[in-house]
């Protein structure tokens, strides 16, 4: 079913979503803050297995206008409207499922939240706080006023949506003024004003940030069934939420001009994977004119940009800046190499974002230069800017010098097998990359061989991500191979790829999500996964076919491959071996009877914990010890089928839970 808006004639849920129990303990909420800012198209993508229709709906607040207020980008303010839209069925709105997953005991399960996390915490760190404690109000239209008594502490795991005007709650859509209710005054310093950039700014919301603590002050019956319970927020002893990185005021550094975008709004489509670029020049034109040097002066170069130029003149002189924010803007290749100048002398910089700013080979070329000689960038995002070969060539060159960069974003730059090799060299040599992006390239199975075998010298590369490439199942078994023998330490964020393949201490995740494996490129996993020693854990959307693994095996993910009878029976043996599968994804394959017959001789056999969550399936069985969640939705196995699963329910002495949702068969 699609999502729909819910109008403003209809109920408003999102100010009366309360916790069952506030005063539940859970662990804090952290690991989100290191994560890059990336835009909201990137941000949503791991999230599309859980929001329904959610890409639709960024694209839908993407074209909102916002007018830069604050130092927010178009990005960062669009997180806030996401978070604002009430959708029908309301369990399908996406601030209702990302609070349930807040208040989650397990803090795995935020993992997929983790970039929209980051990117919504970031804006309303950037908002402005109240010099004085400001007073907000929620509501709801029931009696919660045993589980807030006097003098207690509870705490909100949770974004609490509020309003800054008791009127708005007295409205039907909200609390009413007759019938049960509970009334929340709250006193607190962490409320941000969030009215401007709601979905429906006549609520006049102020937004309270997760893992907020609280001291009851008081608790009144007001008669006619309103209850009336005063909050003061408070500061715990340790902190329940790691906060963001704090944005350093420049005042020196004027706003971030918004130049001419690339596009204005963007297609649905368009926002799941970049659009078709063009074909590079066999042989890029490079300068021929000498690099300049900027130590021969103090004074900052001129720039032909006077938009850029006041950001060469602060690199020059602005000794707080750490961060620059050049995305989505023109600069081409003269721009890039007016910062590639600036580099060389600045000392301050550590993060360099200049996505999308059509900078082409030569002017990642000329910032190739200048990383031979900056001392202080650690993260630098080249992606969607047509370098090329030549420039990932020019790129990978430089890092074999550059003892400081540890992130390189070059996705979506019609890189080949060629500069995969390149990098691939490198690889084998730098000790100080840790995540490498080369998604929505054009790497076939030769680049994915030279990648496979750095991966096997690499002990520093934490993150790999060849999304969207040409990679089939001779790519794949180059990978497999790299697996039973790596020994780095690698972790994969996985968005919308063709094949991925992440390795912590030494493979720790491995996504084979959106490419043609098959059954055969099955084959290469399930025997890899027999030798494999290693701790591996995946996060993937959508995906074809995706493995993890921890100590060894821990999570399997192999929906919507169509491995059918033949690839079910080459893990189903796999199984038989492994002793530590905990996680098993069968969705949406053609295994039928026979392949879940193999299934369920392996289950006899395996003593692992094996956990599945899936809905909506056909068929799905859930074990404790051993097994703890077999899904096998959305499948032909038919009765044969499940009556040899039946059957070996009853050999495997385990504890069987089951979630279901829309099913045919349930056990």
């Amino acid at each position: 079913m699609a999502a729909k808006f819910i109008n403003e004639s209809q109920h408003i849920f999102r100010f009366s979503d309360f916790p069952s129990d506030p005063t539940l303990m859970l662990p804090p909420i952290q690991g989100y803050e290191g994560k890059p800012l990336v835009s909201l198209e990137e941000a949503i993508f791991p999230l599309i297995p859980f929001v329904p229709e959610v890409e639709r709906m960024a694209s839908r607040v993407k074209q909102k206008h916002f007018d830069g207020e604050h130092g927010l980008t178009d990005d960062e303010a669009a997180s806030i409207t996401l978070y604002t839209m009430e959708w029908k069925p309301r369990q399908n709105s996406f601030y209702l499922i990302l609070n349930n997953t807040l208040q989650e005991a397990n803090r795995n399960l935020l993992e997929p939240w983790f970039l929209y996390l980051r990117l919504i915490m970031t804006s309303l760190a950037k908002l402005p706080s109240d010099s004085n404690r400001r007073i907000v109000y929620r509501g709801v239209t029931l009696d919660l006023s045993a589980q807030y008594p006097k003098g207690s502490i509870v705490t909100w795991w949770s974004f609490s949506s509020c309003t800054t005007s008791i009127d708005v709650l007295r409205n039907e859509q909200f609390v009413g003024q007759s019938g049960t209710r509970t009334l929340f005054s709250i006193n607190c310093s962490s409320a941000k004003n969030i009215q401007r950039y709601s979905f429906s700014p006549v609520e006049k919301e102020a937004l309270l940030p997760p893992a907020r603590q609280f001291q009851v002050t008081d608790s009144l019956n007001s008669g006619n069934g309103l209850h009336i319970i005063q909050l003061k927020e408070i500061e715990p002893e340790f902190p329940l939420i790691n906060p963001v990185p704090q944005p350093i005021p420049h005042p020196t550094t004027p706003p971030m001009p918004r130049l001419l975008r690339l596009s204005n709004s963007p297609s649905t489509s368009s926002l799941l994977r970049p659009p078709r670029l063009l074909n590079p020049p066999t042989t890029p034109v490079l300068s021929s004119k000498p690099f300049p040097n900027p130590l021969t002066s103090l004074q900052p170069p001129k720039s032909n940009d006077p938009d850029l130029q006041k950001y060469i003149d602060a690199m020059y002189l602005d000794q707080t800046l750490n961060t620059l924010n050049l995305e989505h803007n023109e600069i081409g290749a003269k721009g890039a190499r007016d910062l590639a100048n600036a580099l060389q002398i600045n000392k301050t910089l550590t993060t360099l974002n200049i996505y999308n700013s059509q900078i082409g080979a030569k002017g990642a070329t000329d910032l190739a230069k200048a990383l031979e000689i900056n001392e202080t960038l650690t993260t630098l995002n080249l992606g969607w800017n047509k370098i090329g070969d030549q420039g990932a060539q020019n790129l990978a060159n430089a890092l074999q010098v550059n003892k400081t960069l540890t992130i390189l974003n070059l996705a979506a730059n019609e890189i080949t097998d060629q500069g995969a090799q390149n990098l691939a060299n490198t690889l084998q040599i730098t000790e100080t990359l840790t995540t490498l992006n080369l998604g929505w390239n054009k790497i076939g199975d030769q680049g994915a061989q030279n990648l496979a075998n750095a991966l096997q010298i690499n002990k520093t590369l934490t993150t790999l991500n060849l999304a969207a490439n040409e990679i089939s199942d001779q790519g794949a078994q180059y990978l497999a191979n790299a697996l039973q023998i790596s020994e780095v330490t690698t972790i994969l964020i996985f968005v919308r790829l063709h094949f991925t393949s992440s390795f912590t201490q030494t493979l720790t995740t491995l996504n084979l999500g959106w490419n043609e494996i098959g059954a055969k490129g099955a084959k290469y996993f399930a025997n890899a996964l027999q030798l494999n020693k290693v701790t591996i854990i995946l996060l993937l959307v959508p995906l074809h076919f995706t493995s993890s693994f921890t100590q060894t095996l821990t999570t399997l993910n192999l929906a919507c491959i169509d491995i059918s009878d033949q690839g079910a029976q080459y893990l189903a043996n796999a199984l038989k071996i492994n002793e530590t599968l905990t996680t098993l994804n069968l969705y949406n394959n053609d295994i039928g009877a026979k392949g879940a017959k193999y299934f369920a001789n392996a289950l006899q056999i395996n003593k692992v914990t094996i956990i599945f969550l899936l809905v909506p399936l056909h068929f799905t069985l859930s074990f404790t010890q051993t097994l703890t969640t077999l899904n096998l939705a959305s499948n032909e196995i038919g009765d044969q089928g499940a009556q040899y699963l039946a059957n070996a329910l009853k050999i495997n002495e385990v504890t069987t839970i089951l979630v279901l949702v829309s099913l045919y068969f349930a056990s």
